[in-house]
């Protein structure tokens, strides 16, 4: 079971690492597409950064009252459907909110699998968790390689989003399969903090690729 629950994490930071790495690769385009300029795409950028802060304060007691897995469950699949948000937005007033809403999503999928991450390495009895987040990078790497193709061919960078906004959530459940069943409490006290500083890692993420890097 713990190796099972070990692939089922490793799912999770491949995918999360996607979604935000199709985020990162097509802002490019959405800059193109809506005229932003590095001002009001850095605050798109800065949109995402605090609609994470906020799912971190949320998703903790969710959590603690529900379990990793079960939060796992949903906010895997919606961290993913939220792509649709920036992905659709069809100015810069409902980028903006949808841009929230995206970071809320990515916020609270990170501090469930990280606190997750924490219980299988707790069960496994050795380091792991720097192998997932070396998945989480290669999970980047693989959105940003597909998008470059996908451009190359001929293919849109709105369509390309929403391409990954429907398949990825469908590649989150076989994942969340996978997953311990149960919460060790000495596992589930330490995976808390671990949790946090997941979602403020999201949210460092996000704010990386500066309006520069999207012009």
């Amino acid at each position: 079971m713990n190796k099972r629950a070990r692939i089922g994490v490793f799912g999770f930071f491949f995918l999360n690492g996607f979604v935000m790495g199709m985020w990162a690769a097509g802002l490019p385009g959405l800059n193109e597409r809506l005229d932003l300029g590095p001002a009001k795409l850095g605050v798109a950028l800065l949109l995402v950064s605090f609609g994470a802060l906020v799912s971190m304060l949320v998703a903790g007691p969710l959590v603690d009252r529900w379990t990793s897995r079960r939060v796992c469950w949903i906010a895997g699949p919606a961290s993913g459907v939220v792509l649709l948000g920036p992905a659709l937005a069809p100015n810069y007033a409902t980028l903006c909110v949808m841009a929230v809403v995206f970071g809320l999503g990515l916020g609270c999928v990170e501090v469930a699998m990280n606190v997750h991450s924490v219980e299988v390495e707790h069960a496994y009895g050795r380091p792991i968790i720097s192998a997932f987040h070396g998945t989480w990078s290669l999970g980047g790497a693989c959105a940003g390689a597909l998008t470059a193709l996908g451009l190359r061919l001929g293919a849109d960078g709105q369509v390309l989003l929403v391409v990954a906004a429907v398949t990825v959530p469908l590649l989150f459940l076989p994942a969340a399969r996978l997953l311990l069943p149960g919460r060790p409490a000495a596992a589930s006290e330490q995976g808390s903090g671990g949790g946090g500083m997941g979602a403020m890692k999201c949210s460092s993420r996000s704010s990386a690729w500066s309006p520069s890097r999207g012009t």
